[in-house]
C-alpha cells in the first residue's frame, strides 16, 4: 500500500478546501474544514491520493466521497 502522498501539501492546500462530514473514529460527529494533516489523520493518504485525483480529473468545484465507516469528505475547488 502507499504511504505517502502524490501531490504536495502545498498543492493541495492551496487548491482545495477539505471538508469533513460524519463520524471519527471515536463516534464523535465532526463537521469541519481540516487541512491534509488533518485528513490524513482521519482517512490516511492512499484515499487522499485517490480523492484528489478523481477531483482533478472531474473539473467540478466539488467532489463528494462517501467512506463506508459513516464518513463524508468534500473536496472544494479554490
Amino acid at each position: 500500500m502507499e504511504n505517502e502522498l502524490k501531490y504536495t501539501k502545498r498543492f493541495i492546500n492551496r487548491n482545495f478546501r477539505l471538508k469533513v462530514y460524519g463520524y471519527d473514529s471515536d463516534n464523535r460527529r465532526i463537521n469541519k474544514l481540516v487541512g491534509v494533516q488533518g485528513l490524513d489523520a482521519l482517512i490516511g493518504a492512499e484515499f487522499i491520493n485517490k480523492f484528489i485525483g478523481k477531483a482533478l480529473a472531474s473539473g467540478k468545484d466539488c467532489s463528494t466521497h462517501r467512506l463506508r465507516r459513516g464518513l463524508q469528505v468534500s473536496l472544494y475547488a479554490k
